[in-house]
């Protein structure tokens, strides 16, 4: 499903955990709305970054994996409101903070 011109749910539903868990890590219908704004946000960090991609590296947690990663029930990655990323054209995640 595409949320953005640029992002897809599964780079915000992909977790390393939630396949160890089996667990699909399917959003609640309110979360994929977050999930939906996330991504508009993102896409403006992405144009801020020079429109150079952007590579999820954590985004939505659903309470068990949440839990499993021992996230706290309020985190914003367990409401679809954060997301850990990279951006490979900066020389490093300090660079990328910079830029924003």
């Amino acid at each position: 499903m595409r949320l953005s011109p640029h992002f897809v749910l599964r780079e915000f539903t992909k977790s390393a955990t939630a396949d160890s868990l089996r667990n699909p890590n399917t959003p609640t219908d309110e979360h994929l709305e977050n999930l939906k704004y996330l991504a508009s946000k993102m896409e403006e960090v992405r144009d801020i970054l020079g429109g150079n991609p952007i590579v999820i590296t954590s985004g939505y947690r659903n309470p068990e994996v949440n839990k499993a990663v021992g996230g706290v029930p309020t985190s914003s990655h367990a409401l679809g409101l954060a997301a850990d990323f990279h951006c490979y054209h900066f020389g490093s995640d300090f660079d990328v903070a910079n830029a924003i």
